[in-house]
Parts: structure tokens; C-alpha cells; sequence
């Protein structure tokens, strides 16, 4: 059964907040995880850190230990929100891997996804985006993300994910420029991302 692993708690302290960044992104919005607690006090502990990371730099020891406390905590309420990730997937690799969480590697060899090569986003009904990429062959889902935000590290992306290549999103407000990509996941957790293209929503 696929699981979870945590290979952030060993990592440096910027690794450890750009894991939590990506966590947030791929969590937040996410249909298949629908309580929102734990994100939310995952956002505030990682602000905190990021602050106490910039404040220690000067060498201070209270500043240092205040930082330390922070990663601590950052870590456990990372750690608590991968085994609601696991719990409610109930070993559904796919909606593991949507959560931005990384994976235990499964034995025997996984066979490479084909790249992304075509994506088009369209107006569809006021509010709403078609978005469309060619087949990959072997992949088993396509998360379908957008954004408010103009693409970055720290840019939190809504997923939806479904087993077609063709998706459409509802509930976009009018006259907005959102930022659309698509990731092509295949049955070993393999996955492709395509380009980000950008749409003003009708």
C-alpha cells in the first residue's frame, strides 16, 4: 500500500519551507481533502517560520531557539496533516501524490510518462475554463490547477483532479487573469507537468 514519507524532517531549514509551501499549494483546494483546519494551521505555522528564519540571521541565541521551536512545530503539523492525507485516501496513490506529500517508492520499475506537448485553455460559460492537453499514454489522472497568483514558489494552486485529459473549471470570477497547468500522473506515482498558460476569464 502506498504511504507517505517525511524526508523534510532531515532537511535544512529553507527545504523545510519550501516543503511546506508546495504542501499548501497542492492541499489547499484540494476536493479530495475537504478539511481545512489542518491547512490553515499549517499556512500560519509556516509564515511564522519563515519569519523566524529572517530574524535569526543575525546569530541571535533567542532568536535561534525561537526558530528552532517554530520548525519543530511546522514539522508535527506537517507530519499530522500526512496521516489525514493517508487516511482519507485509503491507498489511493493518486490522491496522495495530489497532495504534494512525497511517496514511499514502490518495488519494480516505473515506466517513464511522455511529456505534456499540447495544452489549450478556453472560455466556456461565464466564469468557466476548458482546458484540454493531449493523452498521455500511461497516465492514470490529470490534476487540472489554477491560480489567481502569478505562477511562483509560493503560488497556492487549486487542484482538481479527474481521470480525463479534458476538464473544466466553474466558479472563476469574470474579467480575472487566472494561470491554468495540468500534471499527468501514471499508476507508480510517475508525473509530467505541462506549461502554464494564462486566461482572462469571460
Amino acid at each position: 500500500m502506498s504511504r507517505i514519507v517525511f524526508p523534510f524532517k532531515n532537511s535544512r531549514d529553507a527545504e523545510v519551507a519550501k516543503a511546506a509551501n508546495r504542501i499548501i499549494s497542492n492541499v489547499k483546494g484540494n476536493s479530495f481533502f475537504p478539511d481545512t483546519s489542518l491547512v490553515q494551521e499549517l499556512e500560519k505555522r509556516t509564515s511564522k517560520f519563515q519569519v523566524s528564519m529572517n530574524n535569526a540571521a543575525d546569530g541571535s541565541r533567542t532568536l535561534i531557539a525561537v526558530r528552532k521551536e517554530d520548525r519543530r512545530s511546522l514539522i508535527d503539523i506537517m507530519v499530522q496533516l500526512g496521516f489525514y492525507v493517508m487516511q482519507v485516501s485509503n491507498g489511493d496513490r493518486v490522491k496522495m501524490l495530489s497532495s504534494g506529500f512525497d511517496l514511499a517508492k514502490e518495488n519494480g520499475g516505473a515506466r517513464l510518462l511522455a511529456t505534456i506537448q499540447s495544452m489549450v485553455v478556453t472560455n466556456g460559460n461565464p466564469g468557466e475554463a476548458n482546458i484540454l492537453v493531449n493523452s498521455v499514454k500511461g497516465a492514470r489522472a490529470y490534476v487540472h490547477q489554477y491560480s489567481a497568483d502569478p505562477p511562483s514558489e509560493t503560488t497556492v494552486w487549486v487542484s482538481e483532479t479527474t481521470a480525463h485529459r479534458k476538464h473544466t473549471i466553474t466558479g472563476l470570477k469574470p474579467l480575472v487573469t487566472y494561470w491554468f497547468r495540468v500534471i499527468a500522473i501514471g499508476l507508480n506515482g510517475q508525473s509530467v507537468i505541462s506549461e502554464v498558460i494564462s486566461r482572462v476569464i469571460l
